[in-house]
């Protein structure tokens, strides 16, 4: 499919300040490049670090996302060394990037933060001609996770502590978010920058469909397409329950990044989905941050997380039930481009929530309901996800089994639907 790119701009030079000059758009300083016309914006460059880095020179945001810079300390003492109280820190200085009009160029925001574009000062690291065996590395342009209030530092807190916990654990690169650490002064927390979401993917998809696209085949590409994004969301879930014995408790769209992948294990899809934001999350000996829970997204939660005694309650915690559910409404959003789930005022918008073992029915009634027709590919996916109970609700290694067994029977399309 035929695809536009951006050009480059020229290498900005850095100013002695140790704050960077931004070059006229982010989009362009991060080498995106237009995709499919489907997709807003996509990342060209590689967002993990090449084996052997390039010697040092002057800094340009547009070739180093894929260089490698490291802690001018001792790199023997390995990752262990930079943990405290079971956080991994950051050990460079940091500074978010401005606009043209001095404004911080923001991925997103959030209940509790803001995520920024950033980037590290040189002063603070030293490049090396190969990697030590156990180092700490992070590309030059990274980004910053800032809390919104005095309040929210508690939760980043948290969160950097489920990450840490997650990064230890066996099998993270192919489900989460690229973690580089937390910024102890701040309380900010350093990821890769992945500015695309599945949430602006599919709300991009639902206003640029052509005429002729088939109105009940799901809006992210064939059946086939959705069955194996659902069976890779579904695994990404089932490590994250079962080998990092941690439950999420804010699945949706907007908490799904779509990485760029020459090699994904997804046919015809072009990105890696990876899960991020576990400031809800919890860990059986993590314990969870005072009001954490209380910013769950009402249109995707478990109904049974929506009575006012759970909403009160300060002890409440996310389960791996009400992950699934979550995913099942994410799934069926992926499927309509309906990211909102629910119109009309929000106390009807609260009411329909409340009874989400309905949710498949209200949403055939909004748009691109067509495209979860009865007894069709999407619902025999979804529908045990979705059950009344948590205890009834399909445990996820049946689901990746039920999800299998139906790639098996689907036909595999030519090319990807447009």
């Amino acid at each position: 499919m035929a695809s536009t790119t951006l050009p480059v701009p020229a290498e900005p030079q850095l100013p002695e300040k140790s704050t960077p000059q931004t070059p006229p758009s982010a989009a362009q300083s991060l080498g995106i490049t237009g995709p499919e016309p489907f997709i807003s914006s996509q990342l060209s460059g590689p967002l993990t670090p090449p084996m052997t880095p390039v010697a040092p020179r002057a800094f340009s945001p547009t070739d180093s996302i894929g260089s490698t810079i490291r802690s001018s300390s001792d790199t023997s003492q390995g990752f262990e060394a930079l943990k405290k109280s079971g956080i991994l820190l950051y050990p460079f200085e940091i500074s978010t990037w401005k606009d043209a009009r001095g404004r911080t160029i923001e991925y997103g925001r959030g209940a509790w933060s803001t995520v920024c574009k950033a980037s590290v000062q040189q002063s603070t690291a030293v490049m090396l001609p190969t990697p030590p065996t156990s180092p700490q590395s992070s590309p030059l342009i990274v980004a910053l996770k800032s809390p919104s209030s005095r309040t929210s530092r508690t939760i980043l807190r948290h969160e950097a502590r489920i990450l840490t916990h997650l990064h230890d654990t066996a099998g993270f690169e192919k489900y989460i978010v690229p973690f580089y650490g937390y910024v102890e002064s701040s309380s900010a927390i350093v990821m890769s920058p992945i500015p695309l979401t599945l949430s602006s993917y599919l709300m991009d998809r639902a206003s640029k469909l052509p005429s002729g696209y088939p109105r009940t085949e799901p809006i992210i590409g064939s059946p086939h397409v959705w069955l194996n994004i659902a069976h890779h969301l579904i695994s990404a879930l089932h490590w994250l329950h079962n080998t990092a014995e941690t439950a999420h408790g804010d699945l949706k769209p907007h908490n799904i990044l779509l990485q760029p992948s020459s090699d994904s294990m997804i046919p015809l899809f072009l990105y890696r989905p990876v899960l991020v934001d576990f400031s809800s999350s919890h860990h059986s000996s993590i314990p969870i941050a005072s009001d954490a829970f209380s910013a769950i997204t009402r249109e995707y939660a478990a109904p049974e997380l929506l009575t006012l005694s759970v909403l009160q309650d300060p002890n409440t915690v996310p389960t791996a039930s009400g992950d699934v559910f979550s995913l099942g409404v994410t799934l069926l959003a992926a499927a309509t481009g309906n990211v909102g789930i629910y119109s009309g005022p929000i106390y009807i918008k609260n009411a329909k929530a409340t009874q989400g073992w309905a949710v498949m029915d209200f949403m055939r009634s909004e748009d691109g309901g067509a495209r979860i027709p009865r007894d069709g590919v999407v619902e025999k996916a979804v529908a045990p996800a979705l059950r009344k109970k948590d205890e009834g609700r399909i445990k996820t290694a049946q689901w990746q089994a039920l999800v299998q067994g139906m790639i098996a029977t689907e036909c595999l399309p030519e090319t990807f639907p447009t």
